[in-house]
């Protein structure tokens, strides 16, 4: 094999880890993040999420473990039906392979739970269940030109989040919770055309990471609502197996390990009652990805073998929303959203092809009775047209696919792609019973 076949070979490798390791379709919370967590705050694309007026307000703010007096609990579930394709435009591959991916969005049910107890009226226990990061892609035709740089991506995520609120006074609350996060990931890439011999390859990897939450919601005014929630970044180190051809080291069969931080979420949410009937709702967020970088793939020797080329910047989240109550029965709500990616034109990648994005959403609150409250939401997500160029290159000494214009001039897929998704939701929410006064004591 000649010095300029193998350059080209262990690229293809190198670029199949740093495009579909963390795989995510194109239209959720930028990058691998999955906002998707509240029937209710869909309704209006998440504006006033971290303001605390509802139980699934957690995600975004520990203090709104406070929203709701007694013993309660939500179940939330949202339908994700992104269609994504991408096309190539050129590229080493463009000779070799088929032109159209088809849809590579899978789609899929998305879960998310709180509970809540009122141990007196100032303290608060809580209890979220969700997945933040995940989801997966998968081209309907897995011979297109950009097959041998990724294929198939499973990611997995559910993360637990105890937390406890307590009412300092009648305007401000604050709470704290701690996160236990299981994550695991599986991609696949297909075999090299233009190098014969050449076999994809697949790597598997699991870890759990701890991290914390925090918030506070202050009243400072009548109808008015603000809230400010932290959710911390996680350290992970992925330990599982790398099967197939390696960026450094040829073909192989080892066990890997893979360290990176999933980042951490900043939200302001605000809640403005403009009359009896009138609410108005808006939402900042912040979400660091600028730490994620360049993450090594080693073996227990400590060996890189490979390189995951995540240089994302920091994401921003901005939505407005409006909610109308009809009666005591029925509320509408509707919200618009502007999401800038993390994933900058150069960075772009066939797993990740992600765009800024514009939300819009529209959502009903039916209370049942007094104890059962249903809530349905639908958002359409319309994305950006994208652009994506990888060449052979090398980053941080170990070859790899690198953005167009940073490597050797070997072009190995240019592709555009184009996304939208659509997201039904619903949730049912319980209260199951209220705090008894405390007994007076005996005489």
């Amino acid at each position: 094999m000649t010095m300029s076949k193998r350059i080209l070979t262990i690229s293809v490798s190198a670029a199949a880890l740093g495009a579909g390791f963390f795989a995510s379709t194109s239209a959720h919370a930028g990058a691998f993040a999955l906002r998707e967590q509240s029937a209710y705050y869909q309704g209006m694309s998440y504006a006033g999420a971290a303001a605390g007026n509802e139980l699934s307000s957690m995600f975004w703010n520990s203090a709104a473990a406070a929203a709701a007096p007694g013993f309660n609990t939500e179940s939330h579930a949202s339908l994700i039906v992104p269609n994504s394709s991408l096309k190539a435009e050129g590229g080493v591959f463009d000779a070799f392979l088929g032109v159209e991916s088809g849809d590579i969005g899978d789609g899929v049910v998305l879960p998310a739970s709180y509970a809540n107890y009122q141990l007196n009226e100032r303290l608060f226990l809580g209890l979220a269940i969700n997945t933040p990061f995940g989801l997966g892609t998968k081209p309907d035709n897995t011979d297109w030109a950009g097959s041998p740089i990724a294929i198939t991506s499973e990611v997995f995520s559910i993360n637990v989040n105890p937390t406890v609120a307590y009412k300092l006074t009648e305007t401000l609350t604050v709470g704290v919770g701690a996160q236990l996060q299981y994550i695991d990931v599986r991609l696949t890439n297909g075999d090299n055309p233009a190098v014969g011999g050449v076999q994809g390859r697949e790597l598997e990897g699991d870890d759990f990471g701890f991290g914390g939450t925090a918030g506070v919601i202050w009243k400072p005014l009548p109808g008015t609502q603000i809230g400010l929630g932290y959710r911390s970044a996680i350290d992970v180190e992925l330990e599982g197996d790398f099967k197939g051809f390696s960026n450094v080291v040829g073909p192989t069969n080892r066990s890997v390990t893979a360290d990176f931080v999933l980042p951490e979420l900043v939200s302001l949410g605000i809640q403005q009652r403009l009359s009896h009937q009138w609410t108005a709702y808006g939402t900042i967020e912040f979400t660091n990805w600028d730490r994620v970088g360049t993450v090594p793939i080693k073996d227990n020797n400590g060996t890189n073998i490979d390189v995951l080329e995540l240089n994302y910047e920091d994401g921003w989240f901005y939505s407005l929303g409006l909610e109308y109550k009809h009666n005591d029965k029925w509320t509408f709500r509707t919200g618009l959203a502007y999401e800038e990616t993390p994933i900058q034109d150069e960075e772009r990648n066939v797993f990740l092809p992600d765009a800024n994005r514009i939300w819009l959403s529209f959502g009903a609150t039916h209370k049942y009775s007094e104890r059962i409250t249903l809530d349905l939401a639908y958002t359409h997500i319309f994305a950006e047209d994208t652009d994506i160029c990888r060449e052979s290159g090398v980053s941080k000494g170990v070859p790899t696919a690198v953005p167009c214009g940073q490597g050797n001039g070997v072009v190995l897929l240019e592709a555009e792609g184009e996304a939208g998704v659509d997201i039904i939701s619903a949730s049912l929410k319980m209260k199951m019973g209220h705090v008894e006064a405390p007994l007076e004591p005996l005489k």
